[in-house]
């Protein structure tokens, strides 16, 4: 079999993929277990969006308002509401009252899905050879990054 075949990438890619998830829980058990939880802004400041979005769903009444705040306040102009956050949304969706446990595991899921993301993009190359690290110039470059003039 040719190691260049298409079912073998799909193999080994399904393979690498359940061995990421799997160390993945087993470094992240004492958070998706509840012994431990994440700490500070993720429960001071989180929390409570969380826990008003959920709230709000349950009673029919629209997240994207909230009385409590100042004399109201558009909820949905708040980048930190967590209403355009998907796992967040179905998680309140789901839940009146959601824990701190359950909170942690959705973060935990945003966490392994971008992380096991970064590790199956396609590799640019950085180093020519003619250039070495040309590859590097062009990319910064094409951010719009510009070195400072050298005197």
């Amino acid at each position: 079999m040719p190691l260049q075949s298409s079912r073998f990438r799909i193999g080994i890619f399904a393979l690498s993929a359940v061995f990421y998830v799997a160390a993945f829980a087993i470094l992240s058990w004492p958070w998706l277990s509840g012994t431990v939880t994440i700490p500070w802004d993720a429960k001071a400041q989180f929390q409570p969006e969380l826990q008003f979005l959920a709230s709000s769903l349950a009673l029919g009444e629209s997240p994207f308002w909230t009385p409590n705040v100042f004399a109201g306040w558009p909820q949905i102009a708040d980048p930190q509401s967590l209403i355009l956050s998907p796992l967040h949304f179905a998680l309140a969706a789901l839940d009146a009252t959601p824990s701190f446990r359950e909170a942690d595991f959705v973060t935990f899921a945003y966490l392994c899905r971008r992380s096991r993301a970064h590790t199956v993009l396609p590799r640019p190359r950085l180093a020519s050879r003619r250039g070495g690290d040309r590859g590097v110039d062009l990319r910064v470059r094409r951010l719009g990054v510009v070195a400072p003039a050298a005197h």
